[in-house]
């Protein structure tokens, strides 16, 4: 199946699956990732595009936390039925919602001081080409900031029991929810596809990214990245 489609058949769940899979961590990672990434930007408005937008959720987060320093809301999805559904959640904000993808994104270079990826660099069709085309579409020394599930790299217990609930709890659950088991399988396998944080760095800097931050949260397969470009 191919990925937009597969989110177009989880959309109308997608936020409820999403509160009770990660137990309602995924807001708190949301904020943790842009607080992190408001450290590294410069003191006035910002432009931000959040690729792989899903339902907004991200630019909302984005509105609480830099609140009249953001000045461009842009969200960007394969997906047309996440799309809808972040306009009409979105309704009353000033963004800008669009269907795209990151290997193709509609922008000039130097257009955005920060980029955000919640959740869907494993998603990318061509990694390093939309890696790439973020870079491009970033200001200079703009900010890139990813969070992203990894395979579990030391075995310690934490990870273990982590990837346990990923691997066999997450596709049953997400299956109940939204009626799609088949999506949230594909959520592990994609996970164990990718690559680990010491390695998805090394694209990054090959790419020409500064690695500012490689940070994992709880639990400890959620890695928090925030590149600058150089």
């Amino acid at each position: 199946m191919e990925i937009p489609s597969m989110f177009d058949q989880i959309s109308r769940k997608y936020d409820i699956a999403n509160r009770v899979l990660s137990l309602g961590l995924d807001t708190l990672w949301r904020k943790k990732a842009l607080k992190e990434a408001f450290k590294h930007l410069p003191a006035k408005k910002i432009d931000m595009l959040d690729i792989a937008c899903g339902t907004g959720d991200m630019l909302t987060t984005a509105k609480e936390i830099f609140k009249d320093r953001l000045n461009l809301g842009v969200g960007l999805d394969p997906s047309l039925k996440m799309v809808e559904r972040a306009k009409s959640k979105c309704r009353n904000l000033n963004f800008h919602l669009v269907l795209g993808t990151a290997e193709n994104l509609p922008f000039k270079e130097n257009s955005f001081d920060l980029i955000t990826v919640a959740f869907g660099v494993r998603n990318f069709k061509n990694r390093q080409k939309g890696l790439k085309e973020i870079y491009r579409t970033l200001k200079e020394g703009g900010i890139l900031t990813i969070l992203e599930f990894s395979p579990p790299s030391n075995g310690n217990f934490l990870e273990k029991l982590s990837w346990f609930y990923t691997k066999r709890i997450v596709p049953l659950l997400g299956g109940v929810i939204t009626g799609n088991k088949e999506a949230y399988s594909y959520l592990s396998n994609s996970i164990e596809r990718f690559p680990t944080s010491e390695n998805l760095s090394k694209e990054l800097k090959h790419i020409g990214f500064q690695v500012l931050v490689v940070k994992k949260l709880f639990p400890p397969i959620t890695v928090l990245y925030v590149g600058r470009k150089n």
